[in-house]
């Protein structure tokens, strides 16, 4: 698929007007993910509207696995369907499990998103590129998404933990150990220390 470096989960075609094409329900088990500047490890984009209804993209489980990026790259990207400004599509009921994020610009990229959820993941040394973000960060979410919620896990030796419109977001033990914890406090519903 043009675009997405190593697993998508996205329509055939962004274009297309006739058929409703759903990328729900896919199960990720124990995949591992190399790659290099500019590479996106997982890509997750709903389709267009088609016949009055939004193609979905929901109900997805991604378990284990790592990913490695050496001078950049986006380890998980939530990305907005092509015509987001007049339907606004979105990954939903969504889960994150274990997923072991090392080096590179961009941890988990949430541009769009609800329900999300990210269990015991941890992110180390996302310090190089300036692409997507201009400070590699472990955790970015848009003020596009809606009910992010973090459970546990960390984030060491990063240039930043957490940025972005978080207040939609709710965590229970997770452990921002890079950059300003200050400014996570302020931005989460719930801190665990």
């Amino acid at each position: 698929k043009t675009g997405v470096t190593l697993c998508g989960i996205v329509p055939e075609s962004m274009t297309q007007t006739t058929t409703q094409v759903s990328q729900s329900y896919v199960t990720l088990e124990n995949v591992d993910r190399i790659g290099g500047a500019g590479a996106d490890g997982i890509t997750i984009q709903p389709g267009p509207q088609v016949g009055g209804s939004d193609s979905g993209c929901f109900y997805h489980n991604i378990s284990g696995g790592m990913t490695s990026f050496v001078g950049g790259g986006r380890h998980v990207y939530l990305k907005k369907n092509a015509d987001w400004a007049s339907h606004p599509n979105r990954p939903t009921r969504t889960n994150f499990f274990g997923q072991r994020l090392v080096r590179g610009n961009t941890g988990f990229y949430l541009e769009v998103g609800s329900e999300i959820n990210l269990y015991g993941c941890h992110e180390e040394l996302i310090t190089s590129g300036s692409t997507p973000l201009a400070t590699p960060t472990a955790r970015y979410v848009s003020a596009d998404c809606t009910n992010i919620n973090f459970f546990g896990g960390y984030s060491e030796g990063c240039s930043a933990s957490f940025d972005g419109g978080a207040n939609n977001v709710n965590s229970w033990g997770y452990i921002p150990a890079s950059g300003s914890t200050t400014d996570w406090r302020t931005y989460v519903n719930s801190w665990a220390e």
